[in-house]
């Protein structure tokens, strides 16, 4: 047992003890006035400080896996604690030391996993999901033994769903901001889209609604659809697909029925052809080529609103400035209901929100340029800044953006990094 006897039959005037958190372990250093005693513990060391309450005095454990106890006397407000990244922690008292003590990673069992251990509801409408705070008034998330929180709630705008369906992920990373939205594409057949980080729910959403799975600490998922909740099993990918796969043969049945109502009709139609072709083949024929034509027409508009609802990313090259009606210059498709990759290279440019632009216009950015990308308000438009900021700026392929539109009112996202 690591004990410091030596020192015990003295007096000091002072005692100061420096837990010092190192790449593979812990230093700690009892400074008893001008002499200094090392001491290091290694990686196995289980994750908490405790208090003996052996004596009217505070003193202190650390025990570790291989059955070694390091007994620490010393009062609380002698203790400095320095995680990692150099951070420096003074406990003003017992209590605040053992708190402190379980946010440095050596201190942690390796045995535990990432898990989200609070959040609050999360809920969406047709644009947004939110992520509300929990009951203890914060959002955390253990991630590499390191715990982060999040003392406000969580908004993140997504493209509404048109006709298809859309998989949401939102998820943590290690870092300040925590909680993240990962935003798949629309499609007849909905995949999950690709993300880093520790899962928190998944958001299946569709024309008829949204379905909430939230991860649960013992693998299952809560499903919530409308004003009903319940637990369920996490699904596995297959079984997912097995969801999807299902859901889509649903639109489809939907679908069927109206191409029976079409072919019934058209079936008729014919009849009523054949009836009259026999009494004047002329006429009929004349009528059956019009049909034709009429129905290669619409066929062709279907197919050209088809492609355009295809295109879900488009790409602007350009050295100067432009509104939100610039349309892509490759596609010529516009900025509405897309993604929008800005290549204006190492030239300054504006993006002017114009409200001349769809009454319901929404659309990301993304500048793969090194210099800035401003956005500024238009004749008659209000530019609402939710980060404080309307400038895309930093690395090039680094800063992304989202703006959506109510009224004459645009709201801006930023994301700088």
């Amino acid at each position: 047992m690591a004990y410091l006897t030596k020192y015990m039959s003295k007096t000091f005037t002072t005692h100061q003890v420096k837990i010092e958190e190192v790449e593979n372990g812990l230093k700690i250093t009892e400074t008893f006035d001008t002499e200094n005693v090392i001491s290091f513990i290694s990686f196995h060391a289980k994750p908490f400080l405790r208090s003996t309450n052996e004596t009217e005095i505070d003193s202190f454990q650390i025990l570790d896996l291989i059955g070694e106890i390091y007994n620490i006397p010393a009062l609380a407000t002698e203790f400095i604690l320095i995680d990692l990244k150099g951070a420096v922690y003074i406990p003003g008292n017992a209590t605040e030391l053992i708190e402190y003590s379980v946010k440095l990673k050596p201190f942690r069992s390796f045995y535990e996993q990432d898990e989200v251990l609070a959040i609050g509801e999360i809920t969406a409408d047709s644009s947004t999901v939110t992520v509300g705070l929990s009951s203890t008034g914060k959002n955390s998330v253990r991630i590499n033994g390191s715990i982060y929180d999040r003392y406000i709630l969580s908004d993140f705008p997504f493209i509404p769903v048109v006709e298809f369906t859309k998989i949401l992920i939102v998820y943590a990373k290690p870092d300040s901001t925590v909680f993240y939205l990962a935003q798949g594409v629309e499609a007849l057949s909905a995949v999950e889209p690709d993300y880093e980080g520790l899962f928190v729910a998944r958001l299946i959403v569709n024309v008829s609604g949204i379905v909430i799975e939230e991860g649960g600490n013992n693998g299952d998922v809560l499903v919530k659809n409308g004003n009903s909740q319940e637990w369920s099993p996490r699904l596995t990918e297959a079984e997912q697909e097995l969801v999807t796969i299902e859901t889509r043969l649903d639109d489809l049945n939907d679908n069927d029925n109206s191409l029976k109502e079409q072919i019934t009709a058209e079936t008729t139609a014919r009849e009523n052809a054949d009836i009259a072709e026999s009494n004047a083949r002329t006429f009929a024929d004349g009528v059956l080529d019009s049909k034709i034509t009429a129905e290669k027409n619409r066929n062709d508009s279907q197919d050209s609103a088809i492609t355009d609802l295809g295109t879900h990313q488009i790409i602007i090259t350009t050295t100067t400035s432009i509104t939100t009606n610039t349309v892509g210059t490759v596609t010529g498709k516009g900025q509405h209901g897309r993604n929008v990759r800005i290549n204006n290279g190492v030239n300054a440019i504006n993006i002017t929100v114009d409200t001349s632009s769809d009454a319901n216009f929404i659309a990301s950015y993304h500048k793969l340029g090194s210099a800035d990308v401003t956005f500024v308000a238009g004749s008659g438009a209000t530019l609402v800044q939710i980060d404080g900021t309307a400038v895309m700026t930093g690395t090039a392929g680094k800063q992304t953006a989202c703006i959506e539109r109510n009224g004459n009112t645009f709201y801006l996202q930023i994301s700088n990094r």
